[in-house]
């Protein structure tokens, strides 16, 4: 069985302020029910986690580009 959580939860969840959450469901990140509570917390926590790894490859990327290159 889903567990439903609220816009406000899955803000906090994924570290963004409330007022993105309808952003994210316009952009098809989020998909959300007619009732409330409207979205599904495994979603919400895949997202997060999808977040997580992209902000990480990132950083990886960056840190990768300032070491020093040998001369070859």
């Amino acid at each position: 069985m889903a567990e439903w959580i609220t816009a406000r939860e899955a803000a906090a969840i994924l570290g963004v302020h409330k007022s993105n959450i309808p952003k994210m469901l316009r952009r098809g990140d989020l998909t959300k029910r007619p009732q409330r509570p409207i979205l599904n917390r495994a979603e919400v926590l895949a997202l997060r986690d999808a977040r997580m790894a992209a902000q990480a490859a990132v950083a990886a990327a960056r840190e990768l580009a300032r070491q020093p290159r040998q001369p070859t």
